[in-house]
């Protein structure tokens, strides 16, 4: 190996016939280039691609994991890791030189979580973050929005790994669309979303009309149901349900039947509808609940006196015997007397 200089080799040949001859090469030995692929450097992951600066001299190929040889370093292709990148020039004399530059790519958060494609009006939704388990998480930050004008689901914790999301009433005439939005960033400043939707359905409107209220036993009640917005399926029930009947329960009109009340106080009855969404498989229902009375039936009696036959014309004295019911006062109550021939 020679030092730079310039140099002579002499090249001797001695034929057969003792003849000799000889020839010099003159050479000199200049330095390589001197190659700078420039400083280290650190980079996100998900970061865009880079043009790489500050080597010299330029004109020069680059080469290693996710560069072009045109020096455009992308990290998402390259991966997370400690890169080694490589820039070669060669001079105008045929001299080339090398340098190395290392690249730190961090690793992304790639956050994600977990989606029901729909959830009913005021169900509670668990919400679980996950994370790219070489990154080291700093934070994280979760959002809901909706295009329909609604307010927004209620967040537990919007800086939790695993929150709920309380979503509000929606009995109007549409469902409406929610985006989950989860930002995650790393202790290297790495930063990363994810968003997802999901449907908000909207549940019945539970409504009906039964009329009189109160009553006085045996009662038949034609039952109007008015339940709205969506297409439902029902369910009715009363309570007590001693000689109660209700003709098809399931049926959006049925019929309820209410028993002679023979005790000594009124009975309140709780009817209650339950109208399920009959479309999806989530089952959105609501209730409507409506309190119907049946009194009892006052016992009539009287005496009379006197009590016998007697000559015309005769005073009879008639004397009100009412048994009271339901803590009335024989004061409150009407009467009507017939007298048969």
């Amino acid at each position: 190996q020679y030092a730079l200089g310039t140099y002579s080799l002499i090249y001797t040949y001695t034929n057969s016939n003792g003849c000799t001859n000889r020839d010099t090469l003159n050479f000199t030995v200049i330095a390589p280039p001197v190659v700078d692929a420039g400083s280290n450097f650190s980079i996100c992951q998900n970061s865009p691609a880079v043009q790489l600066s500050g080597f010299n001299p330029a004109g020069g190929t680059w080469s290693g994991p996710g560069v072009s040889s045109g020096g455009l370093f992308n990290p998402t292709t390259a991966g997370a890791g400690t890169k080694q990148l490589i820039y070669s020039f060669t001079a105008g004399s045929g001299c080339s030189g090398t340098d190395t530059l290392l690249v730190t790519v961090h690793p992304k958060p790639d956050p994600d979580f977990s989606l029901p494609a729909r959830v009913c009006a005021l169900d509670t939704l668990q919400l679980s973050a996950t994370s790219n388990p070489a990154a080291n998480l700093a934070s994280l930050v979760w959002s809901l929005s909706n295009t329909g004008g609604m307010s927004n689901a209620i967040l537990s914790s919007t800086t939790a790994a695993n929150t709920q999301a309380i979503f509000p009433e929606n009995q109007g005439n549409t469902d409406i669309t929610y985006t989950v939005k989860l930002i995650q960033v790393t202790n290297q400043g790495c930063s990363d979303s994810i968003s997802k939707t999901i449907v908000h359905l909207r549940r019945p409107l539970a409504q009906f009309n039964t009329g009189n209220a109160i009553n006085c036993g045996p009662a038949s009640y034609s039952i109007f149901n008015t339940t709205s917005n969506v297409a439902s399926t029902y369910l009715w029930s009363v309570n007590p349900t001693s000689n109660v009947s209700i003709v098809t329960p399931t049926a959006a009109n049925p019929q309820l039947n209410l028993p002679v009340n023979t005790s000594n106080a009124q009975i309140s009855y709780q009817l209650q509808l339950i109208a399920t969404r009959n479309t999806g498989d989530l089952g959105c229902s609501d209730t409507a609940i409506a309190n119907l009375i049946v009194y009892p039936k006052p016992q009539a009696a009287f005496t009379l006196s006197p009590n016998a036959a007697g000559c015309s014309p005769l005073p009879v004295t008639f004397t009100n015997e009412k048994k009271k019911k339901n803590g009335e006062s024989i004061n409150e109550m009407s009467f009507s007397w017939t007298f048969g021939g």
